[in-house]
């Protein structure tokens, strides 16, 4: 019986700490060899084809430790979301990350884009209110909300809980590779913008005085300083009208494009809004009449 697609919404999280075959007793290290024992010692049937969503830990020993690389973690969750690289049933088609299951990938997929949540404390955006919600709490709001299982500190986010316990308890964490050029980091947070950055090219802030675009704000005013004080470039080409910035052109080049329908019945110039009509009849014609 083979299994449907879309049967399993979440990995099974499975012990395999003190392995043992039921039928012979005999101890075993790893899931894969004990279905390599069934299959050839016992002559069971194994489905190898079927898409794995059992990921095994094991605590023999204090802590958390990876049972495919012996990395070691400060606490259960970051271990978890490790097994992510050693279990890669669906692979992000932006940055290669692997994931145990599709909402997981789904998930972090939703991420790379720029999202239609705002922040309305700064400029950045969010795929999803919870999202939105939790970069509030943790960056605006300097809320403490992970906790080192070891003294029981709190911190605002998981990346300085990591460096306290790497440097007050010495559980170092694994270093974090990137997958298209193999260079390493500290944690996973340096890689993420490695990989936006260097590898997808994200450039969310664009100058609006050029065709330039910059991965962060601050790279953007750093730019934008060049711009103080330069000839006006951008200059129209129906009129001998020119502007710093390209938005303003822009908005000037509708006086030139949209049709004129308000007029004015002292001297029948044409304008795009009546408020338009008014200020010139005030200023060209109030001093003729009077």
């Amino acid at each position: 019986m083979r299994l449907q697609a879309g049967m399993f919404e979440r990995s099974t999280k499975l012990d395999v700490t003190f392995l043992r075959c039921s039928l012979c007793n005999v101890e075993l290290d790893k899931l894969d060899d004990l279905k390599a024992h069934l299959q050839m010692e016992h002559g069971k049937v194994i489905h190898n084809d079927v898409t794995n969503y059992m990921v095994p830990f094991k605590f023999e020993k204090p802590g958390f430790h990876c049972v495919e690389c012996a990395a070691e973690f400060g606490e259960f969750k970051p271990l978890f979301e490790h097994m992510h690289h050693h279990y890669r049933n669906y692979v992000c088609d932006q940055c290669d990350a692997g994931f145990v299951t599709k909402n997981a990938r789904n998930s972090h997929q939703a991420r790379h884009g720029y999202g239609t949540y705002s922040c309305l404390q700064c400029d950045k955006t969010f795929p999803s209110a919870q999202h939105l919600s939790s970069h509030v709490t943790r960056v605006h709001d300097k809320v403490k909300m992970s906790r080192c299982h070891l003294c029981l500190e709190k911190f605002t986010d998981i990346f300085k809980k990591a460096q306290h316990t790497e440097e007050v308890h010495g559980i170092v964490q694994p270093k974090a590779v990137c997958s298209a050029c193999s260079r390493e980091f500290k944690n996973h947070r340096s890689l993420k913008i490695h990989v936006k950055r260097d590898h997808l090219m994200e450039r969310r802030h664009k100058c609006e005085f050029c065709e330039k675009a910059f991965y962060t704000g601050s790279q953007l005013k750093h730019h934008a300083i060049k711009h103080i004080d330069a000839p006006k470039s951008f200059k129209c080409s129906m009129c001998p009208k020119a502007y710093d910035r390209r938005k303003t052109l822009m908005n000037h080049m509708r006086s030139h494009t949209e049709l004129l329908q308000f007029h004015c019945q002292m001297c029948d110039k044409e304008f795009m809004s009546q408020v338009g009509v008014d200020y010139h009849v005030k200023m060209k014609h109030s001093a003729t009449s009077s």
